[in-house]
């Protein structure tokens, strides 16, 4: 193996660990400090196997780093706790290529700018911003291990996010490591020499834009976090009401089969939870997805949830109750994911799940014939998408709840908050992912969803993590996973909008058109190159030997 072989394969290899290292994953599934301060050198490694490459050699090179990382972030997918079943081997492997993906292309597109004159500086957090900004969108997107993840535990780095999002925090890394990497390229090589003359004179409409992209996109960042840390993108309180709220883990297996008594038990099981946390009076009671065990509309369960209407009644309480619903239109049984309200007073609605998982809640039609869902789910057919924007009303304060994954579908997050939402409700089940770093890389990631928007987030869990984040992103009250308890705290309405809350990702959209201008202007002038070269070439009088001259 060559020596430069020898580089690119331990600089991808180096990185992969090192970004696996940074998250909750096989490596480490919990949190610790070093995680986000590892983060600003992991990418060094990657940017030195790349640098001087090829853009389909810097392809494979992120290939390979993103599949090593992703394997690692996202082993819970294939379920070991549960054995080893092929399904869900495939599908980790397989998530963890398209994950990678990405991974590759950005290494194919930072090479071929690089190599077009671009600086390296503007480049690489470009790029990558790009790259996380368009995994994140689309059905099939799939917004997992973004490297702003890795700050959620330090608050005072926070606050850009009420701005820029997300990939504020993630450009902010990625420079920092592509500065670094070039200390270290200038340590063990030397300064970097100026271009020669003829490569100067190739290149030199594309340096001439690269100081003035370079400042005005960074004059810009500075601006956007310039007001996040004004405090001015932050909401205030709707009055001095607080709401108080008990969440319920109930810590139930729901990968194993739900007989007649184990749903017995399991609604047993959160009633006794409930019967404790109602000594200390709350407002709204919440229970995690998959709790009331089975389909509340269903005649086969129509004793359990009479015995929740019941319960209900009878303590006046407000309750938060997750459930299948089935629905049969024109003879046809339609089944949703469904949050049930109901309300000490007897009244119930409902809001239905948006955002489903593809390939877990529904088989995509272009995949329908080929593929199974990989999520085991009580009835064969496809859960049917959720229209409406539902609001909930306690005392006057209004809230909205979000089911699993949604949580991570930022942009359905705002429209919730721009129709009033006051504060909000995340109702999960992470069992099926067993004791990994899921539940945990699942709660980094609400931590933003608290702090882009400036609202409270409830996140009842049905294993864990449960816990309740404030609007700065500082976790106020949490539970150990896989243990029986409740926790209640008091949750004070915010409204008002910030700036992410208004404009969404502003800063995402504008990385992209900048990296396209950047992309445009390299391919502009690379065709004008060739054609000035080659009818320079055409008219020099032939050698000697009936050749070019040159």
């Amino acid at each position: 193996m060559s020596n430069n072989l020898l580089r690119s394969f331990l600089g991808a290899v180096s990185s992969g660990i090192l970004l696996t290292l940074c998250f909750p994953s096989i490596l480490y599934p919990g949190y610790n400090l070093f995680q986000s301060l590892l983060i600003w050198i992991a990418l060094v490694p990657l940017f030195w196997a790349i640098d001087h490459k090829s853009p389909i050699g810097s392809f494979l090179i992120g290939l390979l780093s993103g599949f090593l990382w992703f394997m690692g972030l996202l082993y819970w997918v294939a379920d070991f706790s549960h054995g080893i079943n092929s399904l869900y081997i495939s599908n980790w492997l397989l998530l963890s290529l398209y994950s990678a993906l990405f991974v590759g292309l950005f290494g194919f597109l930072a090479n071929f700018l690089i190599n077009s004159g671009w600086s390296d500086i503007l480049v690489l957090p470009t790029v990558w911003v790009l790259w996380e900004f368009l995994r994140s969108m689309f059905t099939f997107g799939h917004p997992w291990g973004f490297l702003a993840h890795t700050l959620h535990n330090r608050l005072f780095l926070l606050p850009p996010a009420t701005t820029t999002g997300l990939f504020g925090l993630s450009y902010l890394i990625v420079i920092v490591n592509a500065l670094v990497f070039k200390g270290v390229k200038r340590i063990f090589l030397g300064p970097n020499h100026p271009p020669t003359l003829s490569e100067y004179l190739n290149l030199r409409p594309v340096y001439s834009f690269n100081k003035p992209f370079l400042l005005s996109l960074n004059l810009i960042l500075a601006l956007l976090i310039g007001l996040s840390y004004s405090g001015k993108a932050s909401p205030a309180p709707v009055s001095r009401h607080k709401i108080k709220v008990a969440v319920i883990q109930g810590n139930r297996d729901t990968q194993q089969e739900w007989d007649e008594d184990y749903k017995t038990q399991t609604l047993s099981t959160f009633l006794k939870l409930t019967d404790s946390a109602l000594a200390e009076n709350p407002e709204l009671v919440i229970w995690p997805e998959s709790a009331f065990p089975g389909i509340l509309t269903s005649h086969e369960d129509y004793l359990r949830a009479e015995m929740v209407f019941d319960y209900v009644q009878k303590n006046r309480i407000n309750l938060i109750l997750p459930s299948d619903e089935r629905e049969y239109q024109k003879d046809r049984a339609r089944y949703y994911n469904t949050i049930f309200y109901i309300t000490h007073s007897g009244e119930l609605s409902r809001y239905r799940k948006i955002r489903l998982v593809p390939f877990g809640e529904y088989v995509p039609r272009l995949f329908s014939l080929t593929h199974d869902k990989a999520i085991q789910q009580p009835f064969s057919e496809d859960y049917e998408f959720g229209r409406e924007l539902t609001l909930f009303n306690i005392n006057g304060v209004v809230f909205n709840c979000l089911i699993c994954y949604e949580d991570a579908t930022e942009n359905l997050y705002r429209k919730f908050i721009k129709k009033g939402s006051q504060f909000v409700i995340v109702s999960a089940n992470d069992s099926w992912g067993g004791r990994t770093a899921l539940a945990y890389q699942r709660n980094a990631m609400t931590v933003f969803l608290a702090v882009q928007c400036r609202r409270y987030v409830i996140r009842a869990n049905m294993r864990g993590i449960t816990s309740i984040i404030g609007p700065s992103g500082k976790v106020i009250n949490s539970l150990v996973p896989f243990q029986e308890d409740f926790l209640t705290a008091e949750i004070e309405p915010l409204e008002g909008l910030t700036f992410f809350a208004k404009y969404g990702h502003l800063f995402g959209w504008m990385i992209t058109v900048l990296v396209l201008c950047m992309l445009v202007l390299s391919l502009w002038v690379r065709q004008r190159r060739e054609s000035v070269s080659t009818n320079w070439k055409e008219e020099l009088p032939p050698g000697p030997y009936g050749c070019s001259q040159f």
